[in-house]
C-alpha cells in the first residue's frame, strides 16, 4: 500500500480532517524529497529517523526562514507518520526551531465593518455578516445544516469543529430573515434532489454508513449547499457538497480594497473583530471564551490589548503637553537656580 494511501486511512479512521491529511502529506513529501537531495536518491521514512528529522526542521528554520507554526506543523505531521503509521515513535527530537513571535490580531473598526458589508452582496455577504455576528470560522460556516439552527432559541450549533470540538453561538434577530430565506431556496433545492433521485448532500466522516438514508434528509442538508455535485473523496459517490468557502474568503476580501480599508483584511479579521468588539461592549470575558471555542482563557484574554479601552487608553503626556502647553512651562519651580558654568581649579 503507498504511503500516503497509509497515511489517509488512518487520519479518516481516527475522525480527523482531510484538510489534516492534506497538510500532513505536504510536509511528509517535502521531508522525503529534501532527504533524496541529500542522498541523491529515494529514501524510505522506516530507513530514517530522529536524525533526519532533526536535519529537516533545521533547515526549515535556517534555509527556509518560515514561521513558528509552519514549523510546528511540518513537526505534527512526521511525528503523526513515525508514531500513527510507521509505528516507530520519534522521541526527544532536538532541532533548530523557529521563534514564534508575539503577534498582534488583526481587527477593523465599526465604521469599516460597515463599509465592508456596503461592498457585499448575496451569499458572501451572509456569510460575512454571520462571521461578524456570531464568531464563525469561514470553514464553520460552511459546513452549517438546516439542523444546526434555531430560530426560537436564537442559537446555531457549530459541531465538530477545530480540534473536533462543538460549541451553540448566538443568533441574533437582525439575521433571522435573511437566513430564513437561505433556507427557503435551500429546500427547493432539496425538493429538486429527491424528485430527481440524486445521491443527496454529504455527510460528516463515516456517518453515511450508519445512517445511508440521511443524505436525502432535508435536516442534513447544507445551508450553504453547492450547486453541482462533486466526488466525495472517501466514498466516491456523487454528493452535493457546501459551497466553495475559499472562493467566498476572496470575494470578502476584494469587498475590503473596494471599501478603500486600509488594513489587512481576510474573512478571518471578522471572527477576531466580533470578539474585540463584543469585549468593548462589556460582554464578559469568559462568555467569549465559550463563543469562540477557546480552550484557555489566554486566548481569549489576547484581544484585550487591541480592545480601545485597554492599553492603549491611558492618555498620553503629548495630550497635556498641546493641550495647555503654557501651564506645562509655568509648573516648573520658580526658585529653580539658573544654570551656570562652573569652574574647578585642581
Amino acid at each position: 500500500m503507498k504511503l500516503e494511501t497509509q497515511l489517509r486511512e488512518k487520519i479518516r479512521s481516527q475522525g480527523k480532517a482531510d484538510s489534516t491529511a492534506d497538510a500532513y502529506w505536504y510536509w511528509i513529501e517535502r521531508f522525503l524529497r529534501f532527504a533524496k537531495s541529500k542522498r541523491g536518491e529515494w529514501v524510505l521514512p522506516s530507513e530514517m529517523g530522529k536524525r533526519q528529522v532533526e536535519i529537516f526542521l533545521s533547515s526549515l528554520a535556517n534555509d527556509g526562514d518560515v514561521s513558528a507554526n509552519t514549523q510546528n506543523q511540518a513537526f505534527s505531521a512526521l511525528c503523526y507518520l513515525y508514531r500513527d503509521v510507521l509505528g516507530t515513535p520519534l522521541e526527544n527530537v532536538s532541532a533548530l526551531r523557529a521563534k514564534r513571535p508575539q503577534t498582534i490580531r488583526d481587527v477593523i473598526d465599526v465604521s469599516e465593518v460597515l463599509r465592508l458589508f456596503a461592498e457585499l452582496c448575496g451569499v458572501a455577504k451572509l456569510v460575512a455578516m454571520l462571521m461578524y455576528a456570531s464568531s464563525f470560522r469561514i470553514g464553520e460556516v460552511g459546513r452549517l445544516r438546516l439542523k444546526d439552527i434555531s430560530f426560537e432559541r436564537k442559537q446555531i450549533a457549530i459541531r465538530n469543529s477545530k480540534g473536533e470540538k462543538s460549541r451553540v453561538v448566538g443568533f441574533p434577530d437582525c439575521l433571522h430573515s435573511a437566513v430564513q430565506r437561505q433556507i427557503d431556496s435551500m429546500t427547493v433545492l432539496w425538493r429538486h434532489d429527491v424528485a430527481s433521485g440524486l445521491n443527496g448532500v454529504s455527510l460528516p466522516k463515516a456517518f453515511g454508513r450508519k445512517a445511508p438514508n440521511a443524505h436525502k434528509e432535508l435536516a442534513w442538508w447544507y445551508v450553504f449547499a453547492a450547486d453541482n455535485y462533486s466526488k466525495c473523496p472517501a466514498s466516491g459517490r456523487l454528493l452535493r457538497h457546501h459551497i466553495d468557502m475559499g472562493h467566498i474568503g476572496r470575494q470578502i476580501k476584494q469587498a475590503a480594497i473596494r471599501a478603500e480599508i486600509p488594513k489587512r483584511v481576510t474573512s478571518h479579521v471578522l471572527r477576531h473583530s466580533f470578539c474585540t468588539h463584543s469585549l468593548e461592549n462589556g460582554v464578559p470575558i469568559h462568555v467569549l471564551q465559550a463563543l469562540m471555542g477557546h480552550d484557555s482563557l489566554e486566548t481569549t484574554q489576547g484581544y484585550l490589548h487591541v480592545t480601545k479601552d485597554g492599553v492603549t487608553a491611558a492618555k498620553s503626556p503629548l495630550e497635556n503637553l498641546l493641550a495647555n502647553p503654557q501651564t506645562a512651562i509655568s509648573n516648573r519651580r520658580d526658585d529653580q537656580e539658573p544654570r551656570r558654568l562652573r569652574v574647578f581649579a585642581g
